[in-house]
């Protein structure tokens, strides 16, 4: 009798699987996934760890939120059992952690050119709490949040306003073309009548395009002006960068979850892209980062090891 051996995953392929499939099992059962419901940060601050005050970025906030609706937790903060420990405090017994990921880097002899070094990432995964599940931890408290008296769609505005070397924005009366960025000419067509419909929806497409326009070569450069949308690489991965970033601009201006049209090939589409391409969930989360990070000015921490 022949027996098959199934090869081994790499603990990097593993990361990425254990990801996909989270997001997998929410679509599975008609759930929207954490980035298009968008809600506003001044509702419920952003998940942030808990011994640096610093806001989780990248596919890590959008896990924290999955698990923050699942188990209903209240506290935007997360510690590592380390950290809970530092604290002087510790895990609650029984409690299940989280998982969120980070690069790992380390820098090894190129075999391309023996004599020069050459860094190295691997994706890793570490376990996570939220302060709720831990037990006398001296945290800091969270800060402040004043009220703020500038309306949401004002501070939408900000944000479209602000963005660097911004594409031009044309809204047009034209009911029958969508939401759109052409490369060619940098220029986000929206439909003028989505504004006056819904102005959260505008404002949800605007930034869903601006997005895709971070894409420009002389933005970040994610694709060439001479390629149609469809021969791009992997364009459900920037699909889902597009719906990512947009998420996260909608929640920074405040104008709250987008009204969508729940068909069910919206779960099925999502579900079986990412099923295709289950590296593409965090990958697509680090190129949305990316693109926020260009639209608000904002430049990332520097890189600092999960755990301690």
């Amino acid at each position: 009798m022949t027996t098959t051996t199934k090869p081994t995953q790499s603990p990097h392929r593993r990361v990425q699987e254990m990801v996909a499939d989270r997001i997998i099992k929410l679509l599975d059962r008609g759930e929207l996934p954490p980035w298009e419901k968008a809600e506003p940060d001044s509702e419920n601050p952003a998940p942030i760890n808990g011994a640096r005050l610093q806001p989780y970025r990248g596919i890590n906030r959008w896990l924290a939120l999955m698990t923050r609706e699942e188990m209903g937790y209240q506290d935007p903060r997360w510690l590592t059992p380390k950290q809970a420990e530092q604290l002087g405090g510790g895990i609650r017994e029984g409690e299940v952690d989280t998982k969120f990921v980070f690069w790992s880097r380390v820098t090894r002899e190129s075999r391309e050119n023996p004599g020069q070094e050459e860094a190295i990432s691997f994706l890793r995964s570490y376990r996570v709490f939220n302060l709720e599940q831990t037990r006398n931890c001296a945290v800091e408290p969270l800060p402040e949040r004043g009220h703020n008296t500038v309306c949401p769609e004002e501070r939408a505005d900000v944000i479209l306003f602000n963005m660097p070397h911004p594409p031009g924005l044309t809204a047009f009366e034209d009911g029958t073309e969508g939401p759109r960025y052409l490369p060619a000419s940098d220029q986000v067509r929206i439909p003028q009548q989505l504004r006056r419909l819904n102005p959260e929806s505008w404002y949800n497409a605007v930034f869903h395009q601006l997005v895709h326009s971070t894409g420009h070569p002389a933005r970040l450069g994610r694709f060439e002006l001479d390629q149609p949308a469809s021969d791009r690489p992997h364009p459900d991965r920037e699909e889902l960068a597009a719906a990512m970033g947009a998420g996260l601009l909608a929640s920074r201006a405040g104008i709250g979850s987008r009204a969508l049209d729940l068909r069910a090939s919206f779960f099925r589409d999502w579900r079986e892209a990412i099923d295709r391409d289950k590296p593409m969930v965090i990958r697509a989360a680090a190129m949305a980062q990316k693109a926020v990070d260009h639209i608000l000015r904002e430049k990332p921490p520097e890189y600092r090891h999960p755990g301690g």
